[in-house]
């Protein structure tokens, strides 16, 4: 692993660690290098802000997250199914960024990194990735107790209802 890398992994593990106990907004860069064990320039030569730890994250998980679907995009269930057992596994990455009060970055990363790939109109990007957001989180926050099937055949059935409605009124 690169030093960069390692340094970054460590501030993500230490803001982690430090949102167990603190309130995400009260936390400074100062307690993260402190907890990681790096100084503030390594700090700074890595991030900007503390919210660019979680957009590196963000971004890494949707990098894992197309290649776990192996660039086969599209609305079908069997990728909704993928996504839900993927997102299971990432789980405290959500819970974490929502106690932060981090949803709308969530949404922005996603939206600038991840839905690009779908061949829709800015609108239905717009519409699809708030609207598969606000399942995922509902889901999170609900204790994910859904199986991943359920979750996937609501899904797929809220974007084919959308589909239709786009064909209708072309």
């Amino acid at each position: 692993m690169r030093q960069k890398d390692f340094s970054k992994k460590c501030f993500y593990d230490a803001v982690v660690a430090l949102c167990e106990s603190c309130d995400y907004n009260d936390i400074s860069v100062k307690q993260i290098c402190k907890k990681a064990g790096f100084n503030r320039s390594t700090f700074y030569r890595c991030y900007k802000t503390k919210d660019d730890i979680f957009t590196d994250r963000i971004i890494e998980v949707i990098g894992e997250f197309n290649q776990y679907l192996m660039a086969n995009f599209g609305y079908e269930k069997e990728n909704f199914v993928m996504l839900f057992a993927f997102l299971r596994k990432q789980g405290n990455i959500y819970s974490i960024m929502h106690k932060a009060n981090l949803d709308e970055l969530i949404k922005k990363v996603c939206y600038d990194n991840f839905i690009s790939d779908f061949r829709v109109d800015e609108y239905e990007k717009v519409f699809i990735n708030n609207g598969i957001l606000a399942v995922v989180f509902s889901w999170y926050e609900n204790g994910m107790k859904e199986s991943d099937d359920y979750m996937a055949t609501l899904l797929s059935r809220y974007v084919s209802v959308n589909s239709l409605l786009s064909t209708r009124e072309n």
